[in-house]
This record gives structure tokens, C-alpha cells and sequence, in this order.
């Protein structure tokens, strides 16, 4: 119509969120409760009951839509063992191994607050300490054992779920270590975990 004072509105266009705002960084806190088995009979002779160790650490997620997400985390974690062995003689031990855990995977969000996931774990570790009780090994055989049981980095499959609460973020998980086969005693190593974390909120880390 002549005159009119009113033209179209032009269509709003849709903002493109760069990519480190879409990044959800997080802290978590929980504990492992970790076991070990021996793959070959000669190592069978050593067992391990697991104990908890603590695991700690920082988590950075990135969503892909409404039902897909990846997830990338980096934890101290301590895998505690209480065990017999049998070099000759009896005796007990504590085994104390520190790893920097290096977990990725894939979030699935098939409902709202819960997230599974599933994706590969890489443990690096920093540190490994025996503990031997009225030990009669001597130094030797000590050393003996423990470069026989030692477990160096570790290569995984992970898998499991988080629930979320506000900002926290209840999780559990369990991860399975591919045994070494180049190692004198291979083992299966299974890592049950879990957390509590706390996600940040947006506005602090701007």
C-alpha cells in the first residue's frame, strides 16, 4: 500500500556461540576401588584384595545438539591393593599406584540430567609404592616381586553415567585395562570409580 510507513521486519539472524563459551569446565572429587588379575598361571600365586583410593581432578565438556557431547578429563587417581604372595615364602604387601588419568569419551543425553558415556582412557603413572607387613623377603626377592607386579601406563575402555543435580554432577564408571602382554605377568586391571563433581557456572569463567 502507498505510504506505508511500516516495511517488513528484516529476519533475525541466529548468533554463532564461539566455541570456548560453549565449553562446560567442571570439578570432581570420588574415590576408586580398583582390582588386578593375573593372566598367565606362574603369576597366579600373588593375589590382590582391592582397597579405595582417592581420585581427584578437572573435566572439560563441549555439547554437540540436545542428545550428543564429548568429554575430555584430567585426574590424579591412586589405585590402593592389599595382597599375599608366595616367593618361597608367605607374605603380605600394600601396593600404592599413582596415575594421571587421562579419560575421552563420548557423552549420550537420551533424557534430561542423565548422560551416558563411552570412549577410552589413558593412565600415565607418576608413582608406585610397596608396603610389606613383617616382610621375610629379603631386598632382593622384594625387588624381584615388585618388578614382576608392576603395571606401568595403562590403555582402557571406559564406560558409564553421570546424573545432574543444578550444578552437580553425581558420576560412576567403570574402566577395563588392556593387559600388557610384552609385561613377565599380564594383567587385567578393573577400575570401578566414583564422584561427585560441580560444574562452573558460565558467568565466572567469561
Amino acid at each position: 500500500m502507498a505510504g506505508d510507513n511500516n516495511p517488513k521486519a528484516a529476519p533475525v539472524k541466529k548468533l554463532k556461540v564461539p566455541l570456548y563459551k560453549q565449553l562446560e569446565w567442571g570439578a570432581k572429587i570420588g574415590f576408586n576401588e580398583s582390582s588386578n588379575g593375573y593372566t598367565n598361571l606362574e603369576a597366579a600365586k600373588f593375589f590382590s584384595n582391592p582397597e579405595f583410593g582417592p581420585v581427584f581432578g578437572f573435566t572439560v565438556a563441549l555439547p554437540y545438539g540436545k542428545y550428543l557431547g564429548a568429554r575430555m578429563e584430567l585426574l590424579y587417581s591412586q589405585n590402593v591393593f592389599i595382597g599375599e604372595g608366595n616367593l618361597v615364602v608367605p607374605f603380605t604387601y600394600i601396593n600404592k599406584r599413582d596415575y594421571l588419568d587421562i579419560p575421552l569419551v563420548i557423552q549420550i543425553k537420551p533424557i534430561k540430567n542423565l548422560d551416558l558415556f563411552v570412549g577410552g582412557d589413558y593412565a600415565i603413572l607418576v608413582g608406585s609404592t610397596y608396603k610389606y607387613d613383617d616382610s621375610p623377603l629379603t631386598l632382593s626377592q622384594e625387588q624381584q616381586f615388585e618388578n614382576s607386579s608392576s603395571r606401568h601406563n595403562v590403555i582402557g575402555f571406559v564406560f558409564g553415567a553421570d546424573y545432574k543435580l543444578f550444578w552437580l554432577t553425581l558420576g560412576a564408571r567403570i574402566t577395563c585395562g588392556v593387559p600388557d602382554n610384552n609385561s613377565q605377568n599380564p594383567q587385567n586391571t578393573f577400575i570401578a570409580q566414583f564422584t561427585i563433581g560441580y560444574t562452573f557456572h558460565k558467568e565466572f569463567i567469561r
